[in-house]
């Protein structure tokens, strides 16, 4: 699992500024959460990792970059739960790559359906849910040419 965070200088309509995008290794799926503050990230996380061992089984290994803000709690959240974190040297945002190239595709679809649709910059987030549904859809390489939904 892949986990980077952006910042949209907009507010969205719910006060969200901030965003986290989770990225499955094997299926490329995205999973998005939105927030406020960045501290309230550790709480996001903690929200996904219920949703994946009801729905999908144990999270072996986390990706991410050095941005975590509450990187302490994390660390022992995962420890505890048997999760291996993975962390970028800082600074360099190249390692965890998966996890950028996502963003930056997915911003560009959200940007793109804001565009075109003539809507708000307040409404940022649900072009970003859209985008993230989008790019689920589409098949994948990696995966055989399947979606992300039917990997």
């Amino acid at each position: 699992m892949h986990i980077d965070l952006f910042y949209y200088t907009d507010k969205a309509y719910d006060g969200s500024r901030w965003c986290v995008v989770f990225t499955d290794d094997y299926s490329r799926r995205h999973f998005v959460g939105f927030y406020e503050d960045k501290d309230d990230l550790f709480i996001r996380f903690q929200e996904f990792y219920a949703l994946m061992d009801s729905s999908f089984g144990k999270l072996g290994k986390v990706r991410l970059d050095n941005e975590l803000p509450s990187y302490g709690r994390f660390q022992r959240f995962c420890g505890n739960k048997g999760i291996a974190i993975e962390a970028s040297a800082p600074y360099m945002h190249q390692q965890n790559g998966v996890a950028e190239r996502a963003n930056a595709i997915i911003l560009t679809v959200a940007r793109c359906l804001r565009i075109d649709a003539h809507l708000l910059d307040k409404l940022w987030s649900e072009c970003v849910r859209a985008a993230v549904y989008i790019i689920d859809q589409l098949p994948k390489l990696l995966i055989g040419g399947r979606s992300a939904f039917k990997a």
